[in-house]
């Protein structure tokens, strides 16, 4: 009697110690771990931050996530939301966190080491002029008031054609989103023109830049490339603008990771329109009656404040008005 009951007592505390390992690994924490590093842990000053901000790349990451059940699935970041942030950063050794959302809203946190360098670029300089330099203040310089987005359009229909086929709509469909929808175009205008009075379409073509970097090296765009790379950074290169652009000599500035050239250009007078002309009325000395109209105000009189107004309407006393 004594075996069996030790017997018993045997299988039983086995039969426990399998129950609690079982609850331990259905109640564990989902976690995740760096399998392998972004292709970028290297980043520039200048280049990969705006603001005292580090923007992080995690093209290439891939993190390990150990569910609630203990088991294990691989996650590329590529293919997957997984974020890589940086709150705060120094130049040398950082420490940047990757964050990933479970099925469940859980937010799970992991480190990485990333190195961050000063900004690599020493001088830039334009060494060829673009092929336009003179520009015309009523085709050329847009404002809240005259903003039309055919014009913006064909200054650079490939261009936008490449963002527009990225968002899965061609421009005639964007056009016709922002005709339906009077608040988009409204935010879009607000947007654009935050910090600048009117926008001058630049037209880059021919223009020529020479970035000399710290390290000694040098290279060299044209109008037909948008980036510069180094070590594995893509540089983008801007051209601005004052935040008014007025009739005559303005100078524009080409920016690679915040180092500038100045280049300028011309903006010819915006026309003037001509003056309606207004033919000399023979003396009537038979003083006609006028007709009023139910306000009281003459025909007449209102087709002069018509005509002073520029509305190139004239009217005479005894005939209908006529539209020139």
């Amino acid at each position: 009697m004594k075996k069996i009951s030790k017997l018993l007592s045997v299988v039983l505390a086995v039969a426990l110690i399998a129950a609690v390992a079982a609850v331990s690994v259905f109640a564990a924490d989902p976690a995740i771990t760096v399998k392998t590093a972004p292709a970028r842990t290297v980043y520039y000053e200048g280049i990969d931050t705006i603001d005292g901000v580090l923007y992080c790349d995690p093209e290439g990451l891939v993190i390990t996530l150990t569910k609630a059940d203990g088991t294990t699935v691989d996650l590329s970041a590529d293919e997957n939301e997984v974020y890589l942030d940086v709150e705060s950063y120094v130049l040398g050794e950082n420490t940047a966190t990757v964050y990933y959302y479970d099925e469940d809203g859980n937010e799970l946190t992991a480190t990485l080491p990333i190195t961050v360098k000063e900004n690599p670029v020493a001088s830039v300089k334009v060494t060829k002029m673009p092929a336009k330099t003179e520009y015309d203040m009523d085709k050329d310089v847009f404002s809240p008031d005259n903003f039309d987005l055919d014009k913006v359009y064909a200054t650079a229909p490939e261009y936008f054609d490449a963002i527009f086929a990225e968002l899965g709509i061609t421009f005639e469909q964007f056009k016709e989103e922002c005709k339906n929808n009077p608040e988009m175009m409204d935010a879009m205008k607000e947007a654009m023109f935050a910090d600048y009075k009117n926008i001058l379409m630049v037209d880059t073509t021919g223009m020529e830049i020479e970035v000399t970097f710290k390290d000694g090296t040098t290279q060299t765009l044209n109008d037909e490339q948008e980036y510069l790379t180094y070590d594995g950074a893509l540089i983008p290169v801007l051209v601005d603008q004052p935040a008014e652009i007025k009739e005559g000599k303005n100078t524009l500035t080409v920016s690679v990771a915040g180092v500038t050239a100045p280049f300028d250009v011309t903006v010819k007078k915006a026309a003037t329109p001509d003056k309606p002309v207004t033919p000399d009325k023979p003396v009537d000395n038979r003083n006609p009656e006028i007709p009023n109209t139910d306000g009281g105000v003459s025909l007449a009189l209102a087709g002069v404040i018509a005509l002073v107004s520029g509305l190139g309407i004239a009217l005479v006393p005894s005939k209908k008005k006529e539209q020139f």
